[in-house]
């Protein structure tokens, strides 16, 4: 029980920093983690991301199972393995939207925006295919799938910091707004690919 929590633990702080799935991996970064202003939207966007990636790898976990035992070594794997989780996650989109209708009252207009915009990112689905594609266990899989969301609200941090730094800097008119945004991103982007391990193309 001890080595599962350890695992859950190290692949979730693996998937937050050095598989940061905006920074390192590419994946989520949309318009909704680009023109977040408010410390508050951010928060608010990450939970709701976390809870679908998290959502979408436990059910897809024993489907993938499913998968790889009856169809291990064949090509339909390939094919059925995007689509069955695609359908998780169009289910789990429907579930926050009612889950968020019924509990969450306080941010239910604010929440009832962003989640067609959250749940059908790619960070979730692209995720659960991460996971489904590693051969990792159960507690490995949610550890990551955990971090991914975690590691997307904390991009979303650093790139409202990184806004705000530049709103206070003398940027030429040029670059101004998204094209220094884009610049910063690429730059945080690379030290992270950087610390993953890879070397730069030369």
């Amino acid at each position: 029980m001890l080595d599962a929590f350890v695992q859950f633990l190290t692949y979730a702080l693996v998937a937050v920093t050095l598989e940061n799935a905006v920074l390192s991996r590419s994946l989520g970064s949309s318009r909704l983690l680009i023109l977040g202003r408010s410390v508050k939207g951010i928060l608010v966007c990450g939970g709701v991301v976390t809870i679908a990636t998290v959502a979408t790898c436990l059910l897809a976990y024993p489907v993938n199972r499913l998968l790889d035992e009856y169809l291990s070594g064949s090509s339909w794997i390939g094919r059925l393995r995007p689509l069955l989780f695609m359908l998780i996650t169009t289910a789990v989109y429907v579930g926050l939207y009612f889950a968020n209708e019924k509990w969450a009252k306080p941010y239910s207009p604010m929440i009832r925006g962003i989640i067609p915009m959250v749940t059908l990112n790619c960070v979730v689905l692209g995720t659960a295919l991460i996971v489904a594609t590693g051969g990792l266990d159960f507690s490995q899989s949610m550890g990551y799938a955990l971090g991914s969301g975690v590691g997307y609200t904390l991009a979303g941090l650093l790139i409202r910091a990184g806004q705000r730094r530049m709103e206070l800097s003398e940027v030429p008119r040029a670059f101004r707004g998204m094209p220094i945004t884009w610049i910063y991103i690429g730059l945080v982007a690379l030290a992270f690919y950087g610390l993953v391990g890879h070397g730069l193309p030369t």
